[in-house]
Formats: structure tokens, C-alpha cells, sequence
């Protein structure tokens, strides 16, 4: 019989099928907290994208739970017909207050000519609403990364943005 695990000390998952697929938090004891609504017989693109989903949706519920600002599932990941494993990210909202946080989330926005005030803003990419949440200045084709929001409220899914994207938005729409 297989089982889904969340190993949240090393921030994977890893997923295994049998005929019947429990989604398990792990604590001291393994509780199951929901049924799938579809059987996985083997793991392909579409049925790794429907768990994913579905999976975002959980782990949003936890988010919410544990007081972090999002949990996320990176983007990509391996599977095989019988595994399916990928990374996700917690951030607690203590990073966002850090003072040395904003110091230096400043200092980058400085450097790409973006506002100060530039964090926790939303812009408009192709039709679809983002919040800057932080700069990495490790990606420097791409160093915005902003947080997908429907409705004004963040979806938990994260997307780098080159920063003339950004300043043209504020721009065009007042900075």
C-alpha cells in the first residue's frame, strides 16, 4: 500500500501509488486529512498537474494554520510511473518584518532603479495581478519575484519578473 508523505524537516515530498492513495500530514501520528477525488494509476504530466493543484490548495489550508505567509510548490520536479517528487517552500511572515530583510530588500530596489516602497505592491503582467514579495540578487536576468493573487489576496504560486516589466507597469500606472 502506498502513501503520501510531507516531510516538512527537509521540505520535499515524495509521492507512491498502490490502489489506493491517502494524503498523510506528518506529525507524531500519520492522520489522513482527505480522500483523493481521482484514482492516480500512474504518474504523467497531467496527472502530476491535477495533484499539484490539488495539493497547492492543502497546503495553502496549512499555511493559514501555521501563521506563514505561503507555502509553495517550486516549479518542476521528478517523476517516474510509480514516483512523484518535488520541492516546496515555506516563508513565515517574520522574514517580511526582519529589518535587515527590508534593508536590504531596499538596497536591491535602489540598485534596480525600482521605488522603495515596491514590496507587497501589485502590478499587472499579460492580464494577470502579482505582489512583489522580495528581490533576489541571485537571478539577476530575473530578479523581481512576485506571488500570483486572485481577487487581491496571493494564490501562494511565485513567478520571477525582469525588472523593466515591473518599472514599466509603475510607470505607465503611477509610482
Amino acid at each position: 500500500m502506498g502513501y503520501v508523505f510531507l516531510l516538512l524537516n527537509t521540505y520535499r515530498i515524495i509521492f507512491l501509488y498502490d490502489r489506493n492513495l491517502v494524503l498523510l500530514l506528518c506529525k507524531s501520528n500519520y492522520k489522513p486529512i482527505k480522500k483523493p477525488t481521482m484514482k492516480i494509476t500512474q504518474f504523467n504530466n497531467p496527472t502530476c498537474s491535477a495533484f499539484r493543484r490539488e495539493l497547492q490548495a492543502e497546503l495553502n489550508e496549512v499555511a493559514k494554520k501555521f501563521g506563514l505567509t505561503a507555502i509553495t510548490i517550486e516549479n518542476g520536479g521528478k517523476y517516474s510511473n510509480t514516483t512523484f517528487q518535488m520541492k516546496i517552500t515555506a516563508r513565515t511572515i517574520a522574514q517580511q518584518e526582519d529589518p535587515n530583510f527590508l534593508i536590504v530588500q531596499k538596497h536591491l530596489l535602489s540598485r534596480l532603479g525600482l521605488p522603495d516602497n515596491s514590496i507587497g505592491r501589485q502590478f499587472v503582467s499579460q492580464g494577470k495581478t502579482f505582489q512583489i514579495t522580495r528581490i533576489d540578487a541571485k537571478k539577476w536576468k530575473m530578479p523581481v519575484i512576485a506571488t500570483h493573487c486572485i481577487g487581491g489576496k496571493p494564490t501562494g504560486r511565485s513567478f520571477k519578473f525582469p525588472e523593466d516589466v515591473v518599472k514599466r507597469y509603475f510607470e505607465n500606472h503611477g509610482a
